[in-house]
């Protein structure tokens, strides 16, 4: 197994994808090495393992190459894994994984170090940082939830029985949790992948240090991160032992960080959600206190002196009349007679005002209705009728019409693939999500979207599945970088374009001449498509003297 297969291909890619809308920065170690960092909660954290081989005051990290050396030692050291190559040849067929090379081990996954290194008080973590306690895990594993674990793992360079992706990680935290293999209290390396079936010994595994000043004692512990768990594990880890370490930055203080913000805090080091941009009426930053009519501070305009008693309007505003009885009113209970509540039959219409279709004067028709039980018209006139709809008036102009399906007042249109309702992904190829033609990583882009916020498109379910999702996102990866493959519409190995039936399994060509359709088996195979019982390069099937008797067989009497 090639070391790009071994990190999962297409899955990597994908992987950063998913990764691009994270925030990450980076830390340098004291050899040069830089880090990506990556913020969660109000922690920051390494997105990759600690590789450095110097404590902070530059004195050498050992490294202990052979296994004795590595089981008696009591003090700080490192190795590379296991510290060596390997000849890729001498793997026998039965390899579930690979060995890498001491050099693409730490690339991808540091080194390993005992816990006699991570108690050292000259620190193996970058100035500012250093390897999590207890405490520090546990900040992590509550902000995650019960996923914890699979949002800290990496959707790829994971080993599952089943051959289950989604059983690797969704990494959506950023942490990149690979698993980075271990050594053993009597220096044997375990984890990364030997030519051995075993269950610790196949890349299942991510474990990392806890830092305890016990651990010096013989009483060390573990984080650990399993293929098909969703949880942080905890377990025993001998002080001799290598494993993982992944640094957090020391304590952040915590607070708004954006300066627009009515609540920024400058002395912020990470932004715990908490900016708000408006102020109350009392100057209260994210306040909900509100002026009320009369002015006063979150009142409830209960000492408003409104017109007529009456409450005042949503916007403060006085909106009443008093009429010739002394009445107080609002203007829409004022009949046509200026009488506050009257029902305007107790006048004579004078001035601007009429008496409408009901006999009420300065009426809208409202107190009546005509023959399909709609209010009059201004000329009171009956003509009206009820339309497909329903709806009864005298205006044709607004009578209802029938959608493409037929249904009267309907809203169904016929779509750009001419399908009546239809949203216009019928007649778009497969894949291309953006419907500009082409499928490229702006369709992966918005497939990967779609999964994350549980979306589910048509044009993006391309293995047509019935449903939208990793695999719908590998295939797409193939097609940018490999093309999409050819029609072969009837299965007979040749595509639809060089096929001269491409509907027929039995028939595609005739490439040796031989008068047998290549295909004649049902799959081309020219060599194979029919038999020739007088050897002469003619197949019986075309063979009028198949039998080499000089006689056609149409007319053949001398069989």
């Amino acid at each position: 197994m090639k070391f790009n297969t071994l990190l999962g291909g297409d899955m990597r890619n994908l992987t950063i994808l998913l990764l691009l809308s994270l925030s990450f920065g980076t830390v340098t170690d004291i050899d040069g090495n830089t880090y990506n960092t990556v913020q969660i909660g109000t922690q920051m954290w390494m997105a990759e393992n600690l590789k450095v081989t110097h404590y902070n005051d530059g004195t050498s990290i050992p490294n202990l190459v052979d296994g004795d050396s590595w089981r008696f030692t009591s003090s700080g050291a490192y190795c590379e894994y296991d510290n060596m190559d390997y000849d890729f040849s001498l793997c026998p067929d039965e390899c579930y994984w690979m060995r890498i090379s001491a050099e693409e081990y730490v690339a991808i996954y540091g080194r390993l170090y005992n816990g006699y290194a991570i108690s050292d008080d000259r620190g193996v973590c970058p100035e500012d940082w250093h390897v999590p306690n207890e405490d520090d895990w546990n900040l992590l594993i509550d902000y995650l939830g019960d996923n914890a674990g699979h949002e800290l793992k990496t959707t790829y360079g994971w080993y599952d029985y089943n051959g289950n992706p989604t059983n690797y990680g969704t990494n959506e935290s950023g942490f990149s949790g690979l698993p980075g293999g271990k050594r053993n209290n009597f220096g044997d390396p375990y984890g990364v992948g030997l030519p051995i079936s075993g269950y610790d010994w196949l890349p299942i595994k991510a474990i990392f240090w806890v830092s305890s000043e016990n651990c010096n004692n013989g009483s060390c512990d573990a984080k650990n991160l399993f293929v098909n768990n969703n949880y942080v594990g905890t377990e025993y880890a001998h002080p001799n032992y290598g494993l993982s370490i992944r640094c957090v930055q020391d304590q952040m203080q915590g607070g708004c960080t954006d300066p627009e913000a009515c609540n920024y805090d400058e002395s912020a080091e990470v932004d715990d959600g908490s900016c708000e941009y408006e102020e109350d009426c009392a100057g209260e930053c994210g306040g909900d206190l509100e002026w009320d009519c009369a002015g006063i501070c979150g009142g409830d305009n209960s000492s408003y002196d409104g017109c007529c008693g009456l409450p005042p309007n949503d916007d403060c505003t006085d909106d009443c009349v008093i009429d010739d009885l002394g009445q107080c009113c609002t203007p829409q209970d004022v009949d046509g007679c200026g009488i506050c509540f009257g029902d305007g039959t107790d006048c004579e219409c004078s001035g601007d005002l009429e008496v409408d279709c009901c006999g009420v004067c300065g009426g809208d028709n409202s107190s009546c209705s005509n023959c399909c039980g709609m209010p009059f018209p201004d000329d009171c006139s009956e003509t009206c009728y009820e339309d497909n709809c329903g709806t009864c008036d005298a205006d044709s102009s607004n009578d209802c019409v029938q959608d493409c399906a037929g249904v009267w007042g309907g809203d169904l249109e016929i779509d750009e693939c001419d399908v009546c309702g239809g949203d216009n992904t019928s007649c778009q190829q497969l894949g291309d999500l953006n419907g500009d033609g082409t499928i490229n990583v702006i369709d992966i882009v918005m497939a990967v979207d779609l999964i994350l916020n549980d979306n589910y498109d048509l044009v993006g379910d391309v293995n047509e599945d019935g449903q939208l999702n990793v695999i719908d996102i590998v295939i797409l990866v193939d097609w940018v970088l490999n093309g999409m493959p050819e029609a072969d519409s009837d299965g007979d190995g040749v595509i639809d374009e060089d096929d001269s039936d491409p509907n027929n399994p039995y028939q595609c060509s005739d490439l040796d001449g031989d008068t047998c359709d290549d295909c004649s088996t049902g799959t081309f195979n020219p060599s194979d498509d029919g038999y020739d019982y007088d050897g002469d390069g003619q197949c019986d099937d075309g063979d009028c003297d198949d039998d080499n008797d000089g006689c056609q067989e149409c007319w053949d009497y001398c069989p």
